[in-house]
Protein backbone atom coordinates (compact mmCIF):
# COMPACT_ATOMS: atom_id res chain seq x y z
CA UNK A 1 0.00 0.00 0.00
CA UNK A 2 3.22 2.40 0.99
CA UNK A 3 4.46 1.42 -2.48
CA UNK A 4 1.49 2.36 -4.38
CA UNK A 5 1.28 5.84 -2.48
CA UNK A 6 4.39 6.38 -3.20
CA UNK A 7 3.97 5.84 -6.94
CA UNK A 8 1.18 7.98 -6.90
CA UNK A 9 2.77 10.72 -5.63
CA UNK A 10 5.80 10.93 -7.80
CA UNK A 11 3.54 10.30 -10.80
CA UNK A 12 1.77 13.60 -9.59
CA UNK A 13 5.17 15.19 -8.81
CA UNK A 14 5.97 14.37 -12.84
CA UNK A 15 2.73 15.28 -14.28
CA UNK A 16 2.88 18.66 -12.67
CA UNK A 17 6.99 19.51 -13.34
CA UNK A 18 5.26 18.64 -16.99
CA UNK A 19 2.12 20.68 -16.98
CA UNK A 20 4.89 23.97 -15.94
CA UNK A 21 7.34 23.28 -17.99
CA UNK A 22 4.72 23.49 -20.65
CA UNK A 23 3.18 26.43 -19.67
CA UNK A 24 6.98 27.80 -19.53
CA UNK A 25 7.32 27.21 -22.94
CA UNK A 26 4.18 28.83 -24.01
CA UNK A 27 4.86 31.95 -21.94
CA UNK A 28 8.58 32.25 -23.77
CA UNK A 29 7.19 31.71 -26.98
CA UNK A 30 7.05 34.78 -28.49
CA UNK A 31 3.96 36.50 -29.84
CA UNK A 32 3.08 35.06 -33.52
CA UNK A 33 2.43 38.13 -35.89
CA UNK A 34 0.07 38.45 -38.31
CA UNK A 35 0.76 40.19 -41.45
CA UNK A 36 -1.40 43.45 -41.68
CA UNK A 37 -3.72 43.47 -44.57
CA UNK A 38 -3.41 47.27 -44.68
CA UNK A 39 -0.80 49.16 -46.30
CA UNK A 40 -0.14 52.53 -44.47
CA UNK A 41 1.41 55.81 -46.44
CA UNK A 42 3.48 58.31 -44.37
CA UNK A 43 2.56 61.89 -45.65
CA UNK A 44 5.76 63.42 -46.63
CA UNK A 45 4.62 66.67 -44.71
CA UNK A 46 3.51 64.81 -41.13
CA UNK A 47 5.66 66.34 -38.11
CA UNK A 48 9.20 63.36 -37.52
CA UNK A 49 7.57 62.14 -34.41
CA UNK A 50 4.18 60.96 -36.37
CA UNK A 51 6.54 59.78 -39.07
CA UNK A 52 7.99 57.60 -36.58
CA UNK A 53 4.98 55.76 -35.29
CA UNK A 54 3.20 55.35 -38.50
CA UNK A 55 5.79 53.21 -39.73
CA UNK A 56 5.06 51.02 -36.96
CA UNK A 57 1.27 50.57 -38.40
CA UNK A 58 2.92 48.27 -41.70
CA UNK A 59 4.48 46.23 -38.56
CA UNK A 60 3.57 42.36 -38.73
CA UNK A 61 3.29 42.53 -34.77
CA UNK A 62 -0.13 43.29 -34.06
CA UNK A 63 1.61 44.44 -30.81
CA UNK A 64 3.76 46.83 -32.46
CA UNK A 65 0.98 48.04 -34.21
CA UNK A 66 -1.10 48.83 -31.10
CA UNK A 67 1.75 50.80 -29.44
CA UNK A 68 2.03 52.98 -32.59
CA UNK A 69 -1.03 53.64 -32.81
CA UNK A 70 -1.67 54.37 -29.03
CA UNK A 71 1.45 57.06 -29.11
CA UNK A 72 -0.29 58.75 -32.21
CA UNK A 73 -3.24 58.97 -29.64
CA UNK A 74 -0.77 60.80 -27.20
CA UNK A 75 0.37 63.12 -29.90
CA UNK A 76 -2.69 65.91 -30.42
CA UNK A 77 -2.53 67.67 -32.14
CA UNK A 78 0.28 66.87 -34.60
CA UNK A 79 -0.98 63.58 -35.21
CA UNK A 80 -3.64 64.81 -37.26
CA UNK A 81 -1.81 64.08 -40.13
CA UNK A 82 -2.16 60.67 -39.01
CA UNK A 83 -6.25 60.45 -39.08
CA UNK A 84 -6.56 59.14 -42.26
CA UNK A 85 -3.91 56.07 -41.52
CA UNK A 86 -6.01 55.61 -38.10
CA UNK A 87 -8.98 55.54 -40.05
CA UNK A 88 -7.53 52.91 -42.28
CA UNK A 89 -7.00 50.84 -38.74
CA UNK A 90 -9.80 50.68 -37.96
CA UNK A 91 -10.22 48.11 -40.12
CA UNK A 92 -7.43 46.45 -38.73
CA UNK A 93 -9.04 43.24 -36.55
CA UNK A 94 -7.21 40.41 -37.37
CA UNK A 95 -6.84 39.46 -33.81
CA UNK A 96 -10.80 39.46 -33.68
CA UNK A 97 -11.51 36.91 -35.46
CA UNK A 98 -9.53 34.59 -33.68
CA UNK A 99 -10.95 36.12 -30.48
CA UNK A 100 -14.39 35.15 -31.32
CA UNK A 101 -13.33 31.66 -32.03
CA UNK A 102 -11.88 30.95 -28.81
CA UNK A 103 -13.22 27.68 -27.32
CA UNK A 104 -16.08 28.15 -24.72
CA UNK A 105 -14.51 28.24 -20.92
CA UNK A 106 -15.91 27.40 -17.72
CA UNK A 107 -17.87 29.99 -15.63
CA UNK A 108 -15.77 32.31 -13.78
CA UNK A 109 -12.53 32.26 -16.41
CA UNK A 110 -12.00 35.47 -18.52
CA UNK A 111 -8.51 35.98 -19.42
CA UNK A 112 -6.66 39.20 -19.83
CA UNK A 113 -3.77 37.89 -20.81
CA UNK A 114 -2.06 36.00 -23.37
CA UNK A 115 -1.10 33.34 -20.74
CA UNK A 116 -3.67 32.76 -18.14
CA UNK A 117 -4.48 29.35 -20.48
CA UNK A 118 -1.83 27.90 -17.97
CA UNK A 119 -4.56 28.11 -15.05
CA UNK A 120 -5.35 24.74 -15.15
CA UNK A 121 -8.58 25.11 -13.93
CA UNK A 122 -10.10 27.12 -16.40
CA UNK A 123 -8.38 25.19 -19.34
CA UNK A 124 -8.77 21.64 -20.25
CA UNK A 125 -5.54 20.38 -21.80
CA UNK A 126 -4.70 21.19 -25.58
CA UNK A 127 -6.12 24.55 -25.91
CA UNK A 128 -3.25 26.35 -24.38
CA UNK A 129 -2.65 29.36 -27.11
CA UNK A 130 -2.03 32.60 -26.65
CA UNK A 131 -3.85 33.36 -29.72
CA UNK A 132 -7.08 32.54 -29.35
CA UNK A 133 -7.52 35.19 -26.32
CA UNK A 134 -6.11 37.73 -28.46
CA UNK A 135 -8.29 41.11 -28.35
CA UNK A 136 -9.53 42.97 -30.83
CA UNK A 137 -6.78 46.03 -29.70
CA UNK A 138 -5.50 47.42 -32.83
CA UNK A 139 -9.07 48.74 -34.09
CA UNK A 140 -10.38 49.63 -30.59
CA UNK A 141 -6.88 52.06 -30.34
CA UNK A 142 -7.59 53.15 -33.47
CA UNK A 143 -10.82 54.50 -32.25
CA UNK A 144 -9.50 56.34 -29.19
CA UNK A 145 -6.49 57.85 -31.29
CA UNK A 146 -9.35 59.31 -33.84
CA UNK A 147 -11.39 60.65 -30.21
CA UNK A 148 -8.47 62.35 -28.39
CA UNK A 149 -7.58 63.79 -32.25
CA UNK A 150 -11.24 65.23 -32.63
CA UNK A 151 -10.94 65.04 -36.45
CA UNK A 152 -14.33 64.67 -37.63
CA UNK A 153 -13.41 63.05 -40.93
CA UNK A 154 -13.40 60.01 -38.73
CA UNK A 155 -17.17 59.75 -38.30
CA UNK A 156 -18.71 58.14 -41.02
CA UNK A 157 -15.88 55.47 -41.11
CA UNK A 158 -16.61 55.41 -37.74
CA UNK A 159 -20.37 54.45 -38.03
CA UNK A 160 -19.24 52.14 -40.74
CA UNK A 161 -17.41 49.79 -38.23
CA UNK A 162 -20.47 50.55 -35.75
CA UNK A 163 -22.63 48.73 -38.35
CA UNK A 164 -20.39 45.85 -39.28
CA UNK A 165 -20.77 45.00 -35.32
CA UNK A 166 -17.06 46.09 -34.36
CA UNK A 167 -18.90 47.80 -31.36
CA UNK A 168 -15.31 47.59 -28.78
CA UNK A 169 -14.72 50.95 -28.67
CA UNK A 170 -16.36 52.41 -31.55
CA UNK A 171 -19.29 53.31 -29.54
CA UNK A 172 -17.12 55.48 -27.02
CA UNK A 173 -15.51 57.02 -29.79
CA UNK A 174 -18.67 57.84 -31.56
CA UNK A 175 -19.71 59.45 -28.21
CA UNK A 176 -17.07 60.97 -27.07
CA UNK A 177 -16.40 63.53 -30.76
CA UNK A 178 -20.02 64.02 -29.95
CA UNK A 179 -21.63 64.01 -33.85
CA UNK A 180 -25.10 64.18 -34.16
CA UNK A 181 -24.82 61.86 -36.96
CA UNK A 182 -23.65 58.75 -35.03
CA UNK A 183 -26.92 59.27 -33.07
CA UNK A 184 -29.36 57.18 -34.93
CA UNK A 185 -26.68 54.68 -35.94
CA UNK A 186 -25.98 54.06 -32.13
CA UNK A 187 -29.63 53.88 -31.12
CA UNK A 188 -30.08 51.33 -33.32
CA UNK A 189 -26.84 49.29 -32.29
CA UNK A 190 -28.62 49.53 -28.82
CA UNK A 191 -31.97 48.34 -30.41
CA UNK A 192 -30.20 45.29 -31.89
CA UNK A 193 -28.80 44.77 -28.15
CA UNK A 194 -25.54 42.61 -29.65
CA UNK A 195 -23.16 44.48 -27.64
CA UNK A 196 -25.18 43.56 -24.39
CA UNK A 197 -23.00 40.20 -24.41
CA UNK A 198 -20.00 42.12 -23.91
CA UNK A 199 -20.95 43.33 -20.13
CA UNK A 200 -18.11 42.53 -17.76
CA UNK A 201 -15.39 41.24 -18.58
CA UNK A 202 -13.42 42.55 -16.51
CA UNK A 203 -14.20 42.62 -12.62
CA UNK A 204 -18.04 42.41 -10.99
CA UNK A 205 -19.89 45.74 -10.54
CA UNK A 206 -17.96 47.68 -13.16
CA UNK A 207 -19.44 48.78 -16.66
CA UNK A 208 -16.27 49.04 -19.11
CA UNK A 209 -17.55 52.36 -21.22
CA UNK A 210 -15.22 50.96 -24.27
CA UNK A 211 -18.16 49.05 -25.59
CA UNK A 212 -21.19 50.90 -24.10
CA UNK A 213 -23.51 52.37 -27.01
CA UNK A 214 -25.96 53.17 -23.93
CA UNK A 215 -23.07 55.55 -22.75
CA UNK A 216 -22.18 57.34 -25.79
CA UNK A 217 -25.74 58.11 -26.66
CA UNK A 218 -25.18 60.19 -23.18
CA UNK A 219 -21.88 61.80 -24.12
CA UNK A 220 -23.42 63.58 -27.10
CA UNK A 221 -26.10 64.16 -25.48
CA UNK A 222 -28.81 64.22 -28.10
CA UNK A 223 -32.59 64.24 -27.47
CA UNK A 224 -33.38 61.95 -29.99
CA UNK A 225 -31.91 59.02 -27.67
CA UNK A 226 -34.25 60.16 -24.66
CA UNK A 227 -37.27 57.24 -25.46
CA UNK A 228 -34.31 54.82 -26.35
CA UNK A 229 -33.00 55.31 -23.14
CA UNK A 230 -36.20 55.62 -21.04
CA UNK A 231 -37.16 52.06 -22.07
CA UNK A 232 -33.66 51.12 -20.57
CA UNK A 233 -34.54 52.36 -16.96
CA UNK A 234 -36.31 48.67 -16.29
CA UNK A 235 -33.61 45.96 -17.83
CA UNK A 236 -33.30 43.36 -15.67
CA UNK A 237 -29.50 44.43 -15.85
CA UNK A 238 -29.25 46.95 -13.54
CA UNK A 239 -25.89 47.81 -15.01
CA UNK A 240 -27.62 49.07 -18.68
CA UNK A 241 -30.50 50.69 -16.32
CA UNK A 242 -28.01 52.83 -14.43
CA UNK A 243 -25.88 53.28 -17.82
CA UNK A 244 -29.45 54.76 -19.48
CA UNK A 245 -30.04 56.96 -16.39
CA UNK A 246 -26.61 58.37 -16.10
CA UNK A 247 -26.80 58.95 -20.10
CA UNK A 248 -30.25 60.68 -19.63
CA UNK A 249 -29.11 62.71 -16.72
CA UNK A 250 -26.52 64.04 -19.10
CA UNK A 251 -29.15 65.25 -21.88
CA UNK A 252 -30.83 66.60 -19.08
CA UNK A 253 -34.49 66.35 -20.84
CA UNK A 254 -37.43 66.78 -18.21
CA UNK A 255 -39.13 63.54 -20.14
CA UNK A 256 -36.93 61.50 -18.43
CA UNK A 257 -37.94 62.55 -14.86
CA UNK A 258 -40.98 61.15 -14.05
CA UNK A 259 -39.60 57.22 -15.89
CA UNK A 260 -36.27 57.51 -13.90
CA UNK A 261 -38.67 57.82 -10.01
CA UNK A 262 -40.68 54.82 -11.27
CA UNK A 263 -37.60 53.06 -11.85
CA UNK A 264 -36.01 53.66 -8.79
CA UNK A 265 -39.36 52.36 -6.83
CA UNK A 266 -39.12 49.01 -5.12
CA UNK A 267 -41.57 46.89 -7.03
CA UNK A 268 -43.20 44.87 -4.46
CA UNK A 269 -40.42 42.10 -2.91
CA UNK A 270 -38.20 42.74 -5.57
CA UNK A 271 -35.76 45.38 -5.76
CA UNK A 272 -35.47 48.70 -7.71
CA UNK A 273 -34.84 48.31 -11.41
CA UNK A 274 -32.68 51.46 -11.11
CA UNK A 275 -30.31 51.55 -7.73
CA UNK A 276 -31.24 55.21 -5.90
CA UNK A 277 -27.55 56.54 -6.36
CA UNK A 278 -27.92 56.31 -9.92
CA UNK A 279 -30.95 57.54 -10.28
CA UNK A 280 -30.87 60.87 -8.17
CA UNK A 281 -27.72 61.84 -9.63
CA UNK A 282 -29.20 61.39 -13.05
CA UNK A 283 -32.51 63.54 -11.22
CA UNK A 284 -29.39 66.00 -9.82
CA UNK A 285 -28.35 66.64 -13.22
CA UNK A 286 -31.62 67.38 -14.70
CA UNK A 287 -31.65 69.94 -12.84
CA UNK A 288 -35.26 72.65 -11.98
CA UNK A 289 -38.02 70.15 -13.59
CA UNK A 290 -36.82 67.03 -10.64
CA UNK A 291 -37.73 69.83 -8.09
CA UNK A 292 -40.70 68.83 -7.61
CA UNK A 293 -40.79 65.20 -8.02
CA UNK A 294 -37.88 64.69 -5.53
CA UNK A 295 -40.02 66.92 -2.74
CA UNK A 296 -42.23 64.17 -3.40
CA UNK A 297 -39.79 61.69 -2.88
CA UNK A 298 -38.27 63.22 0.23
CA UNK A 299 -41.64 61.85 2.28
CA UNK A 300 -41.55 58.78 0.73
CA UNK A 301 -42.10 56.14 3.50
CA UNK A 302 -39.13 54.39 2.58
CA UNK A 303 -36.19 55.89 4.13
CA UNK A 304 -33.55 55.10 1.59
CA UNK A 305 -35.59 56.85 -0.91
CA UNK A 306 -35.80 59.49 1.26
CA UNK A 307 -32.08 59.86 2.14
CA UNK A 308 -31.43 60.27 -1.40
CA UNK A 309 -33.69 62.24 -2.33
CA UNK A 310 -32.72 64.49 0.35
CA UNK A 311 -29.27 64.21 -1.20
CA UNK A 312 -30.20 65.24 -4.33
CA UNK A 313 -32.05 68.19 -3.41
CA UNK A 314 -28.93 69.29 -1.61
CA UNK A 315 -27.30 68.87 -5.34
CA UNK A 316 -30.09 70.95 -6.95
CA UNK A 317 -29.37 73.78 -4.72
CA UNK A 318 -32.75 75.46 -4.64
CA UNK A 319 -33.67 77.62 -1.49
CA UNK A 320 -37.40 76.63 -2.25
CA UNK A 321 -36.32 73.01 -0.61
CA UNK A 322 -35.40 74.51 2.87
CA UNK A 323 -38.44 73.33 4.90
CA UNK A 324 -38.89 70.07 3.32
CA UNK A 325 -34.97 69.41 4.09
CA UNK A 326 -35.48 71.00 7.51
CA UNK A 327 -38.35 68.67 8.46
CA UNK A 328 -36.31 65.72 8.11
CA UNK A 329 -33.57 66.93 10.52
CA UNK A 330 -36.08 65.47 12.57
CA UNK A 331 -36.30 62.22 10.60
CA UNK A 332 -36.51 58.56 13.03
CA UNK A 333 -33.95 57.24 10.40
CA UNK A 334 -30.25 58.38 11.13
CA UNK A 335 -29.62 57.89 7.75
CA UNK A 336 -32.05 60.70 6.61
CA UNK A 337 -31.29 63.00 9.58
CA UNK A 338 -27.54 63.05 8.32
CA UNK A 339 -28.25 63.50 4.40
CA UNK A 340 -30.61 66.24 5.61
CA UNK A 341 -27.97 68.35 7.69
CA UNK A 342 -25.65 68.23 4.57
CA UNK A 343 -27.83 69.47 2.85
CA UNK A 344 -28.84 71.87 4.57
CA UNK A 345 -25.61 73.07 4.15
CA UNK A 346 -26.28 73.70 0.30
CA UNK A 347 -29.31 75.73 0.56
CA UNK A 348 -30.09 76.48 4.02
CA UNK A 349 -28.29 79.71 4.38
CA UNK A 350 -28.33 81.76 7.81
CA UNK A 351 -32.19 80.75 8.97
CA UNK A 352 -30.49 77.11 8.84
CA UNK A 353 -27.55 77.58 11.23
CA UNK A 354 -29.68 76.97 14.66
CA UNK A 355 -31.28 74.02 13.59
CA UNK A 356 -27.67 73.02 12.49
CA UNK A 357 -26.38 73.90 15.83
CA UNK A 358 -28.84 71.73 17.69
CA UNK A 359 -27.88 68.81 15.41
CA UNK A 360 -24.18 68.94 16.68
CA UNK A 361 -25.91 67.15 19.46
CA UNK A 362 -27.73 64.49 17.54
CA UNK A 363 -26.93 61.15 18.79
CA UNK A 364 -25.92 59.45 15.29
CA UNK A 365 -21.85 60.60 14.82
CA UNK A 366 -22.41 61.37 11.06
CA UNK A 367 -25.55 63.65 11.57
CA UNK A 368 -23.26 65.57 14.09
CA UNK A 369 -20.22 65.52 11.45
CA UNK A 370 -22.37 66.37 8.58
CA UNK A 371 -23.79 69.30 11.06
CA UNK A 372 -20.53 70.56 11.29
CA UNK A 373 -19.47 70.68 7.73
CA UNK A 374 -22.81 72.23 7.04
CA UNK A 375 -21.56 75.15 9.18
CA UNK A 376 -18.12 75.55 7.86
CA UNK A 377 -19.80 75.38 4.58
CA UNK A 378 -22.16 78.74 5.78
CA UNK A 379 -19.53 80.26 7.49
CA UNK A 380 -21.68 81.84 10.16
CA UNK A 381 -19.10 83.22 13.06
CA UNK A 382 -22.52 82.37 16.28
CA UNK A 383 -21.58 77.92 15.42
CA UNK A 384 -18.08 79.02 16.25
CA UNK A 385 -18.50 78.21 20.47
CA UNK A 386 -20.35 75.01 19.10
CA UNK A 387 -17.79 73.60 17.37
CA UNK A 388 -15.15 74.30 20.01
CA UNK A 389 -17.14 71.92 21.94
CA UNK A 390 -17.37 69.44 19.04
CA UNK A 391 -13.84 68.76 19.22
CA UNK A 392 -14.18 66.70 22.40
CA UNK A 393 -16.42 64.15 20.26
CA UNK A 394 -15.86 60.61 21.06
CA UNK A 395 -16.10 59.91 16.98
CA UNK A 396 -13.23 61.01 14.76
CA UNK A 397 -15.68 62.55 11.60
CA UNK A 398 -17.30 64.88 13.92
CA UNK A 399 -13.90 66.18 15.44
CA UNK A 400 -12.40 66.18 12.02
CA UNK A 401 -15.69 68.57 10.20
CA UNK A 402 -15.18 70.84 13.32
CA UNK A 403 -11.75 71.65 13.31
CA UNK A 404 -12.04 72.09 9.15
CA UNK A 405 -15.04 74.30 9.66
CA UNK A 406 -13.71 76.19 12.17
CA UNK A 407 -10.94 77.09 10.10
CA UNK A 408 -13.20 78.06 7.32
CA UNK A 409 -14.85 80.28 9.35
CA UNK A 410 -11.96 82.13 11.80
CA UNK A 411 -8.91 81.68 9.14
CA UNK A 412 -7.23 80.44 12.58
CA UNK A 413 -5.08 77.16 12.47
CA UNK A 414 -5.14 75.28 15.75
CA UNK A 415 -6.33 71.97 14.20
CA UNK A 416 -8.52 69.86 16.85
CA UNK A 417 -6.55 71.08 19.82
CA UNK A 418 -9.66 72.12 22.03
CA UNK A 419 -7.29 74.01 24.82
CA UNK A 420 -6.34 76.65 21.87
CA UNK A 421 -9.44 76.74 20.59
CA UNK A 422 -11.15 77.73 24.07
CA UNK A 423 -8.16 80.16 24.57
CA UNK A 424 -8.63 82.03 21.31
CA UNK A 425 -12.12 82.13 22.07
CA UNK A 426 -12.50 83.77 25.21
CA UNK A 427 -9.88 85.83 24.70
Amino acid sequence: MKQLQKLISVFITLLTIITLTGCVAQKAKPDKSIEPKIKIYTPKNAPEDVKKEMSKLNSPSPNVRIGGVANLADMVPHAVAAVPALIEMLGDYDEWSLYKKRPKLPSGCYPDTYYDCCVPTCFPAGICNHDFFSQPTVSMHAARALAMIGDKRAVEPLIKELKKGNIYGIADALGRLKDPRAVEPLIAIVKAGQWRELELRKSPGTFMRVYNPVEALGLIKDRRAVDTLIGLLNDNKVLISNSAAWSLGEIRDARAVEPIIKAMMPKGLKSSALELSAGTKALTKIGEPALEPLLRLAKHEDPKVRRYSLMALGEVGDTSEFETILGALGDKDKFVRAAAARSLGRVGGRKAVLHLIDALKDDYWLVRGNAAWALGRMGDCCSAEALIELLNDPDSWPREAAAESLFKITGEEFGKDYKKWRKWIEE
